[in-house]
């Protein structure tokens, strides 16, 4: 009896252990921001750690692509942060031969990743880690043979042994800590030896020192990050003209609106564009646009012969109807409209897109006092016929027809009603159509 128990109690301890370090290490799994599931578990009332899924490191391409791991994940109504990479059986990483991983970016809430966290990741190019960071454990990024860049947080100050080992494929270190990071052994083993190193400004004696032994070249730059970017790229785009170098800590930004759009503001508050500032800190400029609003004018050229509808404040491109109304014994003679019109626009209602601030005036004549009927001017000849007004006499010369609220009409199938004729600089003639 006392061997069977000690049996059941061998069998629980290896079935416990298999839960904890096998493909069911997990608590819960959720979407990550850039589409991937990962996998956690939970560390504490208030924290979870990302583990790999599976119990064997040859079932691995859980994750692919570009990898954004979130700063915090919800889960039966609790919300955790996210603040490891955990290693949960002595070389499986949280990603460990993922081969199909591109890129990660890991949010400042991590403190810890753990030893090959990235191990054999083939396909992966570039790694952001965060200042939370201090310690690259064993092998973490080991024969990941096209990571070609990484950045490295303020914080690092250890990377352990074969951490970057056979990083073939290895062309620049973004190190932002002001002091070299303590390498290990073998920290670098097989990498190139004509790896660029970016470092803070004034840092370059740490840095010989420390890894002078691996690389030999070593730029200083600006410690500071800027990133720009914009409320709605639709309206506009925003570009750096000069960045920041160790002589000079100034930056200067570039707004351009698209079509239809204008520079509002940056997300300072300042308004002026370009806008110079002085790098302090990591800083993100954002560039906010508005949409272009124009002011149309309408009036009339005398207020006692017409009256005019349609002008007011518009977005680009809004349409505007424009109506020319004649009072009694005047007629509608056309609009000038200013700028981009070069000749009286005869139509009426007018139809305006707003691109501009348009001044737009309607014009007005009086009616002339003359007969309605047969009229004879200056050898032109003015009669009716078949619903159609005859013009004769006026070789040469501008005809238009307008109605009674001095809108300009076609001159075909004319209803009953009265019309107004002006031929060339001639004086306006009235004419009533009778259709038959």
């Amino acid at each position: 009896m006392k061997r069977t128990k000690t049996l059941l109690a061998l069998l629980a301890l290896l079935m416990g252990t298999a839960n904890a370090y096998g493909q069911y290490a997990y608590d819960f799994s959720s979407v990550a921001p850039s589409g991937q599931t990962l996998y956690y578990k939970i560390i504490n009332s208030s924290q979870v750690g990302v583990v790999h899924p599976h119990s064997s490191s040859t079932n691995c391409d859980y994750v692919s692509g570009d990898l954004i791991i979130p700063d915090s994940v919800s889960y039966c109504g609790n919300t955790y942060t996210v603040t490891q990479l955990i290693t949960h059986h002595f070389i499986q990483g949280a990603f460990t031969q993922c081969s199909t991983l591109t890129s990660v970016y890991i949010p400042n809430t991590v403190k810890n990743i753990g030893d090959y966290s990235f191990t054999y990741c083939n396909s992966l190019v570039s790694v952001h880690l965060p200042d939370s960071i201090t310690d690259i454990l064993t092998e973490t990024f080991y024969a990941c043979h096209s990571l070609s860049s990484i950045t490295l947080g303020r914080c690092v100050t250890n990377i352990y042994p074969k951490a970057f080992a056979l990083c073939t494929a290895l062309t620049e270190i973004h190190s932002l800590n002001s002091v070299a990071p303590n390498l290990l052994s073998g920290t670098f083993g097989s990498t190139p030896v004509n790896v660029t190193i970016y470092i803070p400004c004034g840092s370059t004696a740490s840095y010989v020192s420390e890894w002078g032994g691996w690389f030999s070249t070593f730029v200083e730059t600006p410690v500071f990050v800027l990133e720009t970017a914009v409320s709605n790229e639709v309206q506009g785009s925003v570009e750096i003209v000069s960045a920041p170098t160790c002589n000079a800590p100034q930056a200067t930004m570039l707004a351009t609106a698209n079509e239809g759009y204008h520079f509002s503001h940056w997300s300072n508050g300042s308004t002026e564009n370009p806008l110079t500032i002085t790098l302090t800190s990591d800083t993100t400029i954002v560039a906010y646009f508005s949409i272009d609003t124009f002011t149309i004018t309408a009036t009339s050229n005398n207020e006692a012969m017409g009256t005019v509808e349609g002008g007011g404040v518009y977005a680009y491109g809004d349409t505007i109807t424009l109506t020319a109304t004649a009072n009694d014994g005047f007629y509608f003679s056309g609009w000038s409209i200013t700028p981009g019109y070069t000749e009286i626009v005869t139509t009426n209602p007018f139809i305006l897109i707003a691109q501009d601030n348009y001044t737009a005036v309607a014009h007005f004549e009086a009616d002339s006092t003359e007969s309605i009927t047969g009229v004879d001017a200056r050898n032109a000849k003015v009669y009716t016929l078949g619903g159609r007004i005859v013009v004769e006499g006026a070789e040469g010369e501008a005809v238009r027809i307008f109605d009674i609220t001095g809108r300009s009409v076609r001159n075909e199938a004319l209803p009953t009603g009265v019309y107004i004729v002006k031929v060339g600089n001639r004086p306006a003639r009235k004419i009533v159509v009778v259709k038959q």
